[in-house]
């Protein structure tokens, strides 16, 4: 059986997660040029969209 990170961690652990695969998202975005930065853009919103569901979520 193999464990997943969303079955063992918390929604806050999980959350902060997402936040920082956003953030170096935008970091990526910013080291490259178009048309690969709106890429990366469009990725680091999905991260923080994820985040935000996730501590929405009733634990």
């Amino acid at each position: 059986m193999r464990l997943r990170l969303s079955d063992v961690a918390p929604s806050a652990v999980l959350a902060e997660h997402y936040r920082v695969q956003a953030e170096l998202c935008n970091q990526m975005a910013r080291a490259t040029v178009s048309p690969f930065k709106e890429g990366w853009l469009e990725l680091a919103e999905e991260w923080r969209k994820l985040a935000r569901e996730t501590e929405a979520k009733p634990q």
